[in-house]
């Protein structure tokens, strides 16, 4: 570990102070059915407006800090670390409404009474609940009836016209005491790569009880021997990304972080710096300056984050690249430096795959001195990975990591 630091040292760059990025504001969807202004907590005898889950009945407390629900709950994993919490309001009817914010993406977690478990039912309940203006198209959704155990349906439509045009999917759940409804909604511009947020999230839906979260059941993982000559080609595109990532891993302080939640600025920083200076086959390389530096704009930076990570926001630039990035106005500028005789890998040691096509990779990273032929430093991790459609050279996103003991 020792050859990594000399080498970070030995980069360091001094520049002037860091300036705040001056970011236009993003237009953010809110759900049709009502505003998204929050009250302080307080009980209320207000009736729930009659389009909601709980009409007809009055509101017994309404909170801007997310409530303990009393039974059973559904949540999303890692919704409450990156997003930001609007309201939530419990009804006379034990009936509860959260909702969430994270960035153009509403999410809003319903508790209702049950309906009878069909098609059509559905779809009127949801109709009931959002009154979206055009078609409902109301599924099963299979993987997600397996992974929650009780009847799941996927609804997608669009809610709104022009450039208030919404689109929405709901997960509805059905325990045949109550039913749970999970609605993200997005501003239309690109269906696709909504869906696709939407299916990241639903992926991580888990049951609450009281309060507390049931833990998600671990896919067991098979050695990498058992790969089939599909799912080879599929871990040849992941290891594209191999050296940067392992880099990352083995020079981030803090590595750690779970689906659906916000990386640690160490990995966002390590792993764009590399993707900027080293990048993938087919990605192209910003102009060397002088200096020996690189200059994006930011909204070039928003977007590497984009193709590499699936969740969470680009965060405040902390730790060990302070000084190896400059971030001045709207622009970022990356010290152009190298790494001597160290070279980063991973060796993949088991794996599982999802019927969504997630990868889970357990593996360990790698860092070799080269003068001398020996193993610097090698640390085990298991890390999630999604096809991501952002960046045909980096064709998977980092999902979560997690280092493992031992």
């Amino acid at each position: 570990m020792k050859h990594i630091w000399r080498m970070i040292a030995c980069m360091t760059l001094t520049a002037a102070a860091l300036l705040t990025a001056c970011q236009a504001p993003q237009q953010t969807a809110t759900s049709p059915r009502r505003g998204t202004t929050a009250a302080t907590t307080a009980a209320e005898t207000t009736a729930a407006p009659p389009t909601t889950p709980a009409a007809g009945k009055s509101i017994l407390e309404r909170s801007e800090t997310p409530l303990t629900v009393s039974g059973k709950w559904i949540t999303v994993e890692g919704l409450s670390e990156a997003s930001n919490h609007v309201e939530t309001i419990h009804y006379s009817d034990d009936s509860y409404i959260s909702q969430y914010q994270n960035g153009q993406i509403s999410v809003e977690i319903s508790r209702l009474p049950g309906v009878d478990d069909a098609e059509q039912t559905v779809r009127e309940a949801i109709i009931g609940i959002y009154a979206p203006e055009g078609e409902v198209s109301v599924a099963r959704d299979d993987a997600a009836t397996e992974r929650l155990s009780y009847p799941v349906w996927k609804a997608s439509y669009e809610s709104g016209s022009g450039a208030d045009a919404q689109y929405c999917q709901d997960y509805y759940v059905q325990t045949g005491t109550w039913d749970f409804c999970v609605h993200f909604c997005q501003y239309a511009q690109n269906q696709e790569e909504a869906a696709a947020d939407f299916a990241r999230w639903a992926s991580n839906l888990r049951w609450v009880q009281d309060g507390v979260v049931s833990e998600p059941q671990p896919a067991a993982l098979a050695p990498i021997s058992q790969l089939d000559q599909h799912q080879q080609a599929q871990l040849d595109a992941i290891l594209t990304l191999q050296r940067p990532l392992a880099r990352t891993l083995l020079m981030a302080e803090s590595t750690d972080f779970e689906a659906g939640g916000q990386p640690p600025a160490d990995v966002v920083w390590l792993m764009i710096q590399q993707m900027v200076v080293n990048p993938p086959e087919g990605m192209m390389r910003a102009e060397i300056d002088q200096n020996r530096m690189m200059t994006l704009e930011a909204e070039e930076v928003e977007a590497i984050y984009q193709s590499c990570f699936a969740s969470g926001r680009l965060p405040d630039i902390t730790g060990v690249t302070e000084g190896l990035i400059e971030h001045t106005g709207s622009q970022y500028r990356f010290v152009v430096g190298e790494d001597g005789d160290l070279d980063f890998s991973m060796t993949p040691l088991a794996f599982s795959v999802s019927r969504d096509g997630e990868w889970t990779l357990a593996f360990d990273a790698i860092c070799k001195d080269l003068s001398d032929n020996e193993i610097d430093e090698r640390i085990a991790f298991t890390a999630t990975f999604l096809p991501s459609q952002e960046h045909e050279s980096i064709p998977y996103r980092l999902v979560s990591v997690q280092r493992n003991q031992g």
